[in-house]
């Protein structure tokens, strides 16, 4: 089934909003005044895989990181897999890692990067569907 103009535009609006709320708990990480629990305070996490999609996303298309990673959960195939391997975080077991070194941030900045760079992609794509 084709997605309707008007149900691209939504799910368009829903991922960019989910997309800054990421980038802006990963610019939190980057600079050492945030911490990463994993899906538990990803932003993208709770609109893709919370009870709340059934409310937002009807039908329509799962996480953007998904649609890259080609993986539906623990974003494998990312910037954020290195991340969470080097934290040896393993959620929801490990508590997270408060004090992230220099390597972490290091990895924090390239998954932020990455982020951004599917945050950039759908707002050109927002401005051209709605031209």
């Amino acid at each position: 089934m084709k997605e309707s103009l008007e149900d691209r535009e939504r799910r368009l609006k829903i991922e960019i909003k989910s997309l800054r709320g990421s980038t802006k708990k990963w610019v939190r990480i980057s600079i050492g005044t945030g911490t990463d629990i994993g899906g538990f305070n990803c932003p993208l996490c709770w609109e893709f895989y919370s009870c709340k999609r059934s409310l937002s996303l009807e039908k329509l298309s799962p996480c953007p990181v998904y649609a890259l990673s080609d993986n539906y959960y623990k974003c494998e195939n990312t910037p954020y897999e290195e991340f969470r391997d080097a934290a040896n975080f393993k959620a929801p077991f490990n508590l997270p890692v408060l004090n992230y070194s220099g390597k972490l941030k290091t990895l924090a900045n390239k998954e932020l990067m990455f982020l951004q760079s599917i945050l950039e992609s759908k707002i050109k794509e927002l401005k051209k569907e709605t031209k």
